[in-house]
């Protein structure tokens, strides 16, 4: 077995080859990935998406040929906008699949598309539309997830991190983001302060010291950014950091902004 990919809504993502291993990352619906290594009914996967590497159950996941993975490697997808839609399996029954899925080889006139014989069918129309301001589609992607739950490793919204948010909101725009916030840092051009920035830059910050990335949300402002903080919510934004006004306190310390759209 070389190759995979999710034909579930959602596969957990682990640290290591056990259900009790932290969970890491998720798989999102049509979304493939290498297989580096087997072991005890586990595999060793790396994401063709972000090279995010984690072990992912057998059992959950499909083989696929390496024809079928060099396909999706050339781009041969549509990238999920919806917050949820619904996937009709073979025998009629509803798989939901959530934004930033991917749909392989889809017939928009049949609404099908089928992966190694598997057949599926999309009964909603999928909205494509053409992105004009992508600053503002991001945002308007990101306020899809607005109240979901904070999951460490989630990437639905159902449950998702702060990467996770960031990533998922630039990947329906077409832009690729690393999985992790310290990764995410190192990406496009940095931007000098809060004065200088655009809606849809994306911000990093630090709890602690010495300095260490561990969190990042993305600007709607230049005093505002939406982030999975507890849920994902907005809060206010300076050159200190976060200010959660339900708090009254500042609850993440500014390092840098970046952008990764100009």
């Amino acid at each position: 077995m070389e190759y995979g990919i999710a034909l579930l809504s959602i596969i957990p993502v682990r640290k290591e080859s056990s259900e009790k291993s932290e969970m890491t990352s998720q798989l999102l619906f049509g979304e493939c990935f290498r297989i580096l290594e087997m072991k005890n009914n586990w595999v060793l996967i790396e994401s063709l998406f972000d090279n995010h590497q984690g072990w992912a159950d057998e059992i959950m996941i499909t083989e696929i040929s390496r024809d079928t993975f060099n396909m999706l490697a050339s781009g041969a997808f549509l990238t999920i906008r919806q917050k949820t839609i619904d996937i009709i399996l073979a025998d009629n029954s509803v798989l939901p699949v959530f934004a930033g899925s991917t749909i392989p080889f889809f017939d928009k006139y049949s609404g099908k598309f089928a992966i190694e014989g598997r057949e599926f069918r999309i009964s909603e129309k999928l909205h494509c539309p053409g992105i004009k301001n992508i600053r503002q589609e991001i945002e308007n992607i990101a306020l899809l997830y607005y109240n979901s739950p904070y999951l460490w490793g989630g990437r639905s919204p159902w449950g998702i991190d702060c990467s996770g948010l960031t990533q998922i909101a630039f990947k329906i725009c077409g832009i690729k983001l690393p999985r992790n916030s310290y990764q995410q840092a190192e990406c496009g051009k940095p931007v000098a302060d809060l004065k200088r920035s655009k809606k849809g830059d994306l911000a990093f910050f630090t709890k602690g010291s010495p300095v260490e990335i561990t969190h990042t949300g993305i600007l709607l402002e230049q005093d505002r950014i939406i982030h999975a903080s507890g849920r994902v919510r907005t809060d206010m934004i300076d050159e200190k950091g976060i200010f959660n006004e339900e708090r009254d306190a500042y609850t993440h310390r500014l390092v840098t902004i970046r952008n990764v759209i100009d």
